[in-house]
């Protein structure tokens, strides 16, 4: 399916996630465009000038938004819900830090299943 698309993906993944409670095994695959470059700075010059310059048209983040104020939110309420969202992001983050790094000889415990 279109992952560009948040509304059409958010409405998919709630009926498959209702399915997968009632037993059922199920799998979303979400085609999308990359935006950005493996890192910052990347030039991408492995791509074509055409195919990075139509990732800027299909942003999934820059269509919601459109949707929304189309919706009738306000610029003002979307920078807000953006301050909000940025700021538990950057909770998460100082969380995170502050939490004990994780012994190395428990990297890969519970990853495999014991043979028998």
């Amino acid at each position: 399916m279109d992952g560009n698309d948040i509304a059409a993906v958010s409405s998919v993944a709630k009926k498959l996630v209702d399915e997968v409670r009632g037993g059922q095994p199920r799998v979303l695959e979400c085609k999308t465009h990359r935006v950005r470059g493996h890192y910052e700075g990347d030039p991408q010059k492995y791509r074509p000038e055409d195919d990075v310059a139509s990732g800027a048209d299909i942003d999934p983040l820059q269509r919601a938004e459109l949707l929304l104020e189309k919706q009738g939110i306000t610029q003002a309420s979307l920078q807000e819900i953006i301050a909000g969202i940025e700021n538990r992001v950057a909770l998460s983050i100082e969380k995170a830090k502050a939490e004990a790094q994780p012994d190395f000889a428990s990297a890969l415990a519970d990853v495999y299943t014991a043979k028998g």
